[in-house]
């Protein structure tokens, strides 16, 4: 849904305080600072990226006969993972190494997009979280 974001690694007792940050806080966060947790953001209306992969999943959607075999069996399901998986940097053959890669794309994205959110669609490396987004 558009306007939905994730943030990863903040306190969790702020949230169960009912003090989740807002998106448009977070947005100003200074990128100099040294924050500790992630924003990921969807939102089609601003990430033409993201709606590039809509677009995909929508022409894979068309493509396979779902009729009778049902999703998992069309091979939609799949084809839909692979499209996240080569989005998102590949198969992951050792969770260090992607680790390392995402610490040091977050910060290149970061840095060139000058705020801690980072819109899904931009997203060329990701972690299990980001690859179970984009899936969704």
């Amino acid at each position: 849904m558009d306007g939905f974001y994730d943030v990863y690694g903040i306190d969790a007792s702020l949230i169960e305080r009912g003090k989740m940050p807002l998106l448009v806080d977070l947005k100003t966060v200074p990128t100099s600072r040294n924050v500790d947790y992630e924003v990921i953001s969807v939102n089609r209306i601003v990430d033409v990226e993201l709606c590039q992969l809509e677009k995909k999943a929508c022409a894979l959607f068309e493509e396979c006969s779902v009729s009778e075999l049902g999703l998992f069996l069309s091979g939609l399901i799949q084809r839909l993972a692979d499209v996240v998986v080569n989005r998102m940097g590949g198969p992951v053959g050792s969770a260090d190494k992607i680790t390392t890669k995402w610490a040091m794309r977050s910060r290149e994205l970061r840095d060139s997009l000058r705020t801690v959110v980072l819109p899904l669609g931009c997203l060329d490396v990701g972690l299990s979280r980001h690859r179970a987004l984009l899936f969704k």
